[in-house]
C-alpha cells in the first residue's frame, strides 16, 4: 500500500489531504482480471524537458501531488476501462510506491473532485428496495460486462459470477432462496412508482402462498398415501359374540349394519335426491372437494363469527367414516381432502354414494340406510315414501338431536326443510311437496330381543377395556375391531341360563306383587298401556317416559374360575336399558355382616366368644357417640356367642363385633373381597350394611366363602380370535386370598346354617331347593332394597330387588321373603341345566366334635374363676370352633374346680387348667390353617336360645 502523501510547501494549503488506500488482505483472491491499461510514471517535480524519464528509480520515493486543474477530473473512462486513479490489479506497485498515469490527478485532487456515476455502477436503490431488504448485496452489478438494459443486472446474471473464495453455504442458500423475489423485483422494475411496492408485495405473497400449498400438498399426499383406498369398499364385518357353548349371543362393531349392494334397485330415487340436496348439492360435478362450498363456509364464519355450515362433501364424509377420523381439527380435515381426491380418482359416483349410505350413522345404533329404515319405520329402503326419505336425509347431520323417537318436533322441522329444498331444485313437483308435507311422522319401533342386551352391554365395555390395555405394538388389534371387525369373541355366558333367569325373575315378581290387587306401585302391564296411549297422543313425551315398576337384577358366577355365567340387569332392556347388575349400586344391608364377623374371627376371636345383644348405649361405639341402632324385631336377649349373632343377624351384636375387630380392619378386608371403594371415609354404620355395591360386586365377594377364603377375579371375555383364526387375546384367570382357611371355614359353616330352618333364609327348603347351600339375606331401611346372595358347590348367585328411585317395596319386604324366592327359582333353572350342587368346599364329611367347659361371658376356656362366678358351661364344638385361651374376664381362684371337662365322644374326664391352655400369642399360622376335611359344620349357640 502507498505511504501517506505529504504535501510540499508549494502545494495548495486549501487542498484536502488524500485518504490512504485500504489494505487488501493477502489471503483474498484477486477478482477477474480486466483489460490491462498501459500506464506510465509521472514525476511531479519541476518540469525539465531535457531530463530523461527516471524509470524504476522513481519507484518507492514519496511523491508530492501538486494541485491540478479540475477539468482533468471530468474525463469519464471508457466502457470496459478501469476508472482513472486506480491501478490495475496485475500492475500494482510494490509497497511504498505510488505510480500515476500522466493524465491522472493526484490523490488530493481526486478526493475533491465530484464523483460521477459510470456505466458499471448499478443505479441507486429505491427507498422501498432498501426497506424490503432483498437487494442489498454488495456483489450485485459489480461486473460491468454483465449489466442489463438500464444499468440494472438481471437476477440470473448474479449466478454467472463465480462465487468468491470462501463464500459460506448459508450465503449461497440465501441467494437461491431469494432468487424468486429478485426475479419479481426485476420484472416489475418499470411499473409506476405508485403501485410498485404494493405490486411487489402481492406477487411475493402469492409466491409464498404457492410454495406453502405445494409443501402442504406433498406432506399430506404422503400421509394420505399410506391409507388403503380399497378399505372404502370393505364394509366392517360382524364381530360375533359366542356363549360358553358356542351359541351366538349377538354381534359387536357392525351388529346393526345391513349393506345395500345395488343403489338403483334398492334405494328410491327421491331418497338419493333428498340426500344430495341436503348434504352435497354439487356431488355429481365436483372431484371430491367443493370449492364453492368451502368459500360459502368461510364466508359464513366471517359473517357470523362462527361456523354455521360445513364444507365437507359426501366423499369427504365417506373418508372420515371409513378411516374413523374422530378429530375435528385442521390436520384431520386436510387428510380428508386428499383422501377424497384419491377416492374420486378411484371409484365412480354411484359406488361412492353406495358406500356412504352403508356407512353413515343414523342414531340409535342404526348404521347404514337399510338398518335406519327398519329401525325407524320397520320397512325396507325401497318402500320409503317421499316424506320418510326426506326425514332420514334431514336427520343424518345430527341423528341424536333430530331423532324422531327423542324429538319428533325437531325431526319434522328437518323433514320440512329438506322437502322445501327438493321442490326448489326441481326434484319433486309442487303436488308431491304438499302431499309429503301433510303426511304425519309415524315411527314403528321394531321388536327387539331384550334378553341378551344387558350382557352385550357388559361385553362391549369389557372389550373396550381390553383394547385400552393393549400395548403400543398391539394397537392393530384395536384398529381391526373398530374398522374391519370379523372377530370371534368367546364369552363365559350361558345364554340358555341367562334367558331362563330373566324370565323366571319377571314371572315371580308378577306373581308375588303385580297380581296382588292391593299392590300400590306401577306394574309392568300398566306401564306398557300408558306408553302406548301417550305415544298415540304425543310421541315426544312417550320417548321420555321411563318405567317405574319394580325391578330385579342377578349375577351368576362360577366359583372355581370367576367366570360370569349370567348377567341380568333388569326385567326388559328394551324398556329400560340400565344394567342394574353392573351399573347400579345400592346399600347391601345385612349382606355385609359376614365380612364383619370374618374380620372379627380373623383377629383371633372364636365363634363362641360372647357378645351382648343388649341395646347399644350412646357413646359405646367409637366415632358415633349418638348412634345406637336397635334390632329389627325390637328384642334384646343379653349375652350370646358371636356365631349366634351372625346366624340370627342381630344388629347390636354385629356392631359390637365390628368394634372389637376394628373399623379400618373391616374396611381393608372388604376392599380385598371386591367391594368398591366408598366415596367418602366409611363410619361404623358399615357394620350394618350401609356400604353400597352392585350385584356383580356382591356375588364376586361371596365367592370366597365357597373357595376357602380365595376370591377369583370375575371375567366375561374368554378369548378374542381374528378372522384368520388366530387368538389375539386370551383371559388368564387370577385369584386372591382374603381370609385364612380357618376363618373362612367358620363363616361358611354359619352361612350354611342360615339356609336351614332357624336361619334368616330357612325358607329355602320350603321353596323346593334342598341342595347344600349357604348365603345371607339383606334388607335396608324402610324395605327399599331386598337382597339375597347364596352359593353352592359350583355357583354363587346374587339377587337384588327394588326400584330405580328407592322407595318402600312393601311392608315387611325382607330379603328372605322377596329376594330369596327369586334366587331359588334361578338355582333350580341352573340345576335343571346340569350344574352340580354337591358338598361345599370346607364342609367336612365326618366332623369331630368335643365337649369343652367354656365361660359364658368371654367365650374362652373356663377356669376356676369362671366356675366360682357361675358362668361356666359345657358345649359341644367342632375342632375349628374351639377356643385356644383361658377366660380373661374372671380372676382365677385357688378353690378346686367343682367339675371337670368331659370329652363327650369317649366319656373320659379331662381337667382343664391354666398350664394346659394354649397361649394365643404363641399360636402359629400352621395352627390356624386347619385342614378343610377336619372342619365341622356345628356352630356354638346359646343353649338357652
Amino acid at each position: 500500500m502507498c505511504p501517506r502523501y505529504k504535501a510540499s510547501d508549494d502545494d495548495d494549503t486549501d487542498a484536502p489531504r488524500p485518504r490512504p488506500r485500504a489494505a487488501r488482505p493477502r489471503a483474498q483472491a484477486a477478482p477477474q482480471p480486466r483489460r490491462p491499461v498501459q500506464r506510465e510514471s509521472v514525476d511531479y517535480s519541476e518540469p525539465d524537458d531535457s531530463e530523461p524519464d527516471g524509470g524504476d528509480e522513481a519507484l518507492g520515493e514519496p511523491l508530492r501531488a501538486p494541485s491540478l486543474p479540475d477539468e482533468s477530473l471530468n474525463d469519464t473512462p471508457l466502457r470496459g476501462e478501469a476508472p482513472r486513479g486506480h491501478l490495475p490489479r496485475e500492475a500494482e506497485p510494490e509497497r511504498g510506491a505510488y505510480h500515476l498515469r500522466s493524465d491522472e490527478a493526484p490523490p488530493a485532487a481526486r478526493r475533491d473532485a465530484p464523483r460521477r456515476r459510470t456505466a458499471v455502477s448499478p443505479p441507486p436503490l429505491a427507498d422501498d428496495d432498501r426497506a424490503f431488504g432483498l437487494l442489498g448485496s454488495s456483489d450485485y452489478g459489480s461486473d460491468s460486462g454483465s449489466t442489463a438494459r438500464g444499468g440494472e443486472p438481471a437476477p440470473w446474471e448474479t449466478f454467472r459470477k463465480p462465487p468468491a473464495k470462501g463464500m459460506s453455504a448459508l450465503r449461497a442458500l440465501m441467494l437461491i432462496l431469494f432468487f424468486p423475489f429478485r426475479l419479481i423485483w426485476y420484472l416489475t422494475r418499470h411499473a409506476p412508482r405508485i403501485i410498485l411496492l404494493p405490486l411487489r408485495l402481492i406477487l411475493s405473497l402469492c409466491f409464498v402462498g404457492f410454495i406453502f400449498l405445494f409443501i402442504i400438498g406433498i406432506i399430506y399426499g404422503i400421509k394420505a398415501g399410506r391409507y388403503d383406498i380399497t378399505q372404502v369398499l370393505r364394509m366392517p364385518e360382524r364381530s360375533i359374540v359366542l356363549d360358553r357353548k358356542g351359541g351366538e349371543i349377538g354381534t359387536l362393531h357392525g351388529e346393526n349394519r345391513r349393506t345395500i349392494t345395488n343403489l338403483r334397485e334398492e334405494v328410491p330415487q327421491y331418497f338419493i335426491d333428498a340426500l344430495i340436496v341436503q348434504e352435497d348439492r354439487s356431488f355429481w360435478e365436483h372431484g371430491g372437494v367443493d370449492p364453492r362450498g368451502v368459500m360459502r363456509a368461510v364466508g359464513q364464519v366471517f359473517k357470523h363469527r362462527h361456523a354455521t355450515q360445513g364444507a365437507s362433501t359426501i366423499t369427504m364424509q365417506l373418508a372420515k367414516n371409513t378411516y374413523n377420523h374422530r378429530e375435528r381439527n385442521l390436520d384431520a380435515k386436510l387428510t380428508e381432502v386428499v383422501l377424497a381426491w384419491r377416492i374420486e380418482a378411484t371409484y365412480d359416483k354411484e359406488t361412492i354414494l353406495t358406500c356412504y349410505i352403508n356407512r353413515v350413522f343414523w342414531g340409535h345404533t342404526f348404521l347404514g340406510l337399510k338398518q335406519a329404515a327398519y329401525g325407524y319405520f320397520s320397512k325396507q329402503p325401497r318402500d320409503l315414501t317421499i316424506s320418510e326419505s326426506a326425514l332420514l336425509a334431514g336427520i343424518v347431520c345430527s341423528p341424536n338431536e333430530f331423532s324422531p323417537y327423542r324429538s319428533p318436533s325437531a325431526a319434522k322441522i328437518q323433514r320440512d326443510k329438506v322437502l322445501k329444498l327438493m321442490v326448489e331444485h326441481g326434484y319433486i313437483t309442487r303436488n308431491e311437496y304438499e302431499s309429503a308435507m301433510a303426511e304425519p311422522i309415524v315411527t314403528r319401533l321394531p321388536e327387539w330381543s331384550g334378553t341378551d342386551n344387558y350382557a352385550l352391554d357388559l361385553i362391549r365395555s369389557e372389550v373396550d377395556h381390553i383394547l385400552n390395555m393393549l400395548e403400543a405394538d398391539e394397537q392393530h388389534i384395536k384398529e381391526q375391531i373398530m374398522y374391519s371387525g370379523g372377530l370371534v369373541i368367546r364369552t363365559t355366558l350361558d345364554l340358555d341360563l341367562q334367558d331362563a333367569a330373566m324370565h323366571d325373575m319377571d314371572a315371580r315378581l308378577v306373581d308375588m306383587f303385580e297380581k296382588n290387587p292391593r299392590y300400590k306401585h306401577q306394574t309392568r302391564a300398566r306401564y306398557r298401556a300408558e306408553y302406548e296411549a301417550l305415544r298415540a297422543r304425543d310421541p315426544e313425551a312417550a320417548a321420555r317416559l321411563r318405567p317405574q315398576y319394580l325391578q330385579a337384577a342377578c349375577v351368576i358366577i362360577d366359583n372355581a374360575t370367576g367366570a360370569l355365567l349370567a348377567v341380568v340387569g333388569g326385567r326388559d332392556s328394551s324398556e329400560s336399558p340400565l344394567n342394574r347388575a353392573v351399573q347400579s349400586r345400592r346399600q347391601v344391608g345385612s349382606l355385609f355382616k359376614p365380612f364383619v364377623y370374618s374380620t372379627y374371627f380373623e383377629r383371633g376371636y372364636a365363634p363362641n366368644s360372647q357378645l351382648s345383644d343388649d341395646r347399644l348405649r350412646p357413646g359405646e361405639v367409637p366415632g358415633a357417640r349418638r348412634w345406637n341402632p336397635g334390632n329389627a324385631d325390637g328384642r334384646y336377649t343379653g349375652m350370646h356367642p358371636a356365631g349366634w349373632g351372625l346366624l340370627k343377624s342381630r344388629n347390636t351384636m354385629s356392631v359390637r363385633a365390628g368394634v372389637r375387630a376394628g373399623l379400618q380392619n373391616v374396611v381393608n378386608y372388604a376392599l380385598m373381597a371386591g367391594f368398591p371403594a366408598p366415596p367418602r371415609q366409611p363410619g361404623p354404620t358399615i357394620y350394618l350394611g350401609t356400604w353400597e355395591a352392585s350385584p356383580l360386586e356382591v356375588a364376586s365377594a361371596y365367592t370366597l366363602f365357597a373357595n376357602g377364603g380365595v376370591r377369583p377375579t370375575p371375567y366375561i371375555i374368554e378369548s378374542i380370535t381374528d378372522a384368520d383364526g388366530h387368538v389375539i387375546w386370551h383371559n388368564q384367570p387370577s385369584a386372591r386370598r382374603v381370609f385364612s382357611p380357618r376363618t373362612t371355614a367358620i363363616t361358611t359353616a354359619i352361612l350354611q346354617k342360615i339356609t336351614k330352618p332357624g336361619g334368616t333364609a330357612g325358607r329355602m327348603q320350603q321353596l323346593g331347593f334342598t341342595a347344600p347351600a349357604g348365603g345371607k339375606t339383606g334388607t335396608t331401611n324402610s324395605y327399599r332394597n331386598a337382597w339375597f346372595c347364596g352359593f353352592t358347590s359350583e355357583l354363587t348367585t346374587a339377587v337384588w330387588v327394588g326400584f330405580d328411585k328407592p322407595r318402600t317395596i312393601a311392608d315387611r319386604a325382607y330379603g328372605g321373603t322377596v329376594a330369596l324366592p327369586l334366587w331359588v327359582g334361578i338355582m333350580k333353572q341352573a340345576q335343571e341345566r346340569g350344574y352340580a350342587m354337591g358338598e361345599i368346599r370346607g364342609t367336612p364329611a365326618a366332623p369331630r366334635s368335643m365337649g369343652l367347659r367354656l365361660c359364658r361371658v368371654s367365650g374362652m376356656l373356663a377356669h376356676s374363676g369362671c366356675e366360682y362366678e357361675g358362668t361356666a358351661y359345657t358345649d359341644n364344638l367342632v375342632d375349628i370352633n374351639q377356643p385356644r385361651s383361658l377366660c380373661t374376664m374372671h380372676r382365677e381362684h385357688t378353690d378346686p374346680v367343682p367339675g371337670g371337662t368331659r370329652i363327650i365322644n369317649t366319656g373320659a374326664a379331662v381337667i382343664v387348667d391354666e398350664d394346659q391352655a394354649e397361649d394365643p400369642e404363641s399360636a402359629s399360622d400352621e395352627d390356624e390353617a386347619v385342614d378343610p376335611e377336619d372342619m365341622g359344620e356345628d356352630i356354638a349357640e346359646d343353649p338357652d336360645a
